[in-house]
């Protein structure tokens, strides 16, 4: 049986990644509304007819991507401490993020279908996110998913060939840091404005 190629292996996995990372900046786009109003996020959010295909596209890059991560771990060789070491930092955070996923879509989605209003799904969020076992789901789920995007974007530019030197390869961890951190920013505003009825800073 024919080894997977590392290096294709590495670039489906960074495709995916960053198709993820589309989606992720979609999906706050979508629900950004909600800071100024509910009537303003319904909008956008339920005038949104391709919802359902969203979804399925989430699940299906995210289940892609996890398990070519999975195959590219039994197939990595020679890969030095520090590499093993980021590796498995970013797996933890990925399955944070698999699980953080499934349990969020599993809350919203519950509360919507033929008889019931997608807008439940603002108001199942309204009154749960400032509890706090929801708040700490939330605070874990939404670090771990900045942290893993933002990283693999980072290393994205070695993977593709683009950063070389040390000094592209610096850059390009800065790029992926600082998305990742604006990423994060972004999500800690929509979910403060869900748990504690205000916004972090003025939008």
């Amino acid at each position: 049986m024919t080894r997977p190629n590392p290096a294709a292996l590495a670039r489906l996995h960074s495709l995916l990644g960053m198709l993820l990372l589309g989606l992720v900046c979609a999906h706050l786009w979508v629900q950004w509304p909600a800071l100024q109003s509910r009537d303003a996020w319904g909008d956008r959010a339920l005038g949104d007819s391709m919802r359902d295909v969203a979804l399925g596209l989430v699940v299906a890059t995210l289940l892609g991507h996890v398990a070519l991560g999975a195959l590219r771990v039994r197939t990595r060789s020679g890969a030095s401490a520090e590499q093993r070491g980021l590796a498995r930092v970013q797996a933890v955070s990925g399955a944070l993020v698999l699980a953080f996923v499934a349990y969020h879509v599993a809350q919203v989605w519950v509360s919507t279908g033929p008889h019931v209003g997608a807008d439940q799904a603002y108001a199942v969020l309204w009154q749960t996110s400032g509890r706090p076992l929801q708040l700490v789901v939330y605070l874990v789920g939404l670090s771990a998913l900045s942290f893993h995007l933002g990283h693999g974007l980072g290393r994205a530019a070695q993977t593709w060939g683009l950063a070389r030197t040390p000094r592209a390869i610096a850059a390009a961890r800065w790029t992926g840091g600082i998305v990742g951190l604006g990423m994060w920013l972004a999500q800690l505003q929509l979910l403060a404005h869900f748990a504690l009825g205000t916004s972090l800073w003025p939008s």
